[in-house]
């Protein structure tokens, strides 16, 4: 969905293509980012080690918070109740 390409269906190749993400210049840019670069070293890690690594995504985590803005997993979460799934498609005027 974040890698601009295009692709309907993702594997475990389909990466976050981090520049493209950061170009959409949402509130989530840097940490979307930094999970992205930190899962490519752990697996790189874990390659280099011989080990076998899982990592896990949470599909949605929503609660309180003390943010001046409303979180994006709150969005997310009322997309997906709403049915607005255009949150994260790049606007074109």
């Amino acid at each position: 969905m974040l890698s601009g390409n295009g692709q309907e269906v993702v594997d475990e190749s389909a990466w976050t293509n981090i520049d493209y993400f950061m170009d959409l210049k949402l509130t989530t840019s840097s940490y979307t980012a930094s999970k992205t670069k930190t899962e490519r070293a752990a697996l790189e890690f874990a390659e280099q080690h011989g080990l076998d690594l899982v990592t896990l995504i949470p599909s949605l985590a929503l609660g309180s918070f003390n943010s001046p803005r409303i979180p994006a997993s709150l969005y997310v979460g009322l997309a997906m109740i709403t049915g607005m799934i255009t949150l994260f498609k790049k606007k074109t005027y």
